[in-house]
């Protein structure tokens, strides 16, 4: 199961709603479930265009189950984004307040819904 969903909560722009751990929630309601936290970072106009300056976008990705991550880094892969393991699922809050700050970057910059992270190492 990939969880793609960020708990926002927009008044007073957009933040990282602390009441809500979707990641627990969706454990609580389907057990056997291999969960990965994944897509959450990435915006609706990268779905279809996952790349930046020619560069594959970072699909950052995280879970307990490591042949569940690797069947999404296949998927990620697939639809031409580049897979970044980001460790265990509690990790999941990282990336949730990765997409906030995202959100805030883009409604806050003349990029606007094309803004996008991309992790570089020399």
């Amino acid at each position: 199961m990939i969880d793609c969903s960020n708990p926002v909560d927009w008044q007073d722009g957009p933040r990282v709603r602390e009441d809500l751990q979707v990641p627990e929630t969706l454990r609580r309601h389907w057990v056997d479930a291999r969960l990965v936290k994944a897509f959450n970072t990435v915006g609706s106009a990268q779905v279809l265009h996952p790349t930046v300056n020619g560069q594959p976008i970072d699909l950052f990705l995280c879970g307990d189950d490591e042949e569940a991550k690797e069947t999404v880094s296949r998927l990620g892969t697939g639809l031409g984004f580049h897979p970044v393991d980001s460790g265990p699922l509690r990790n999941a809050p990282l990336l949730e307040h990765l997409a906030v700050l995202l959100m805030s970057l883009s409604a806050h910059s003349f990029r606007g819904r094309s803004i996008t992270l991309k992790l570089e190492a020399e």
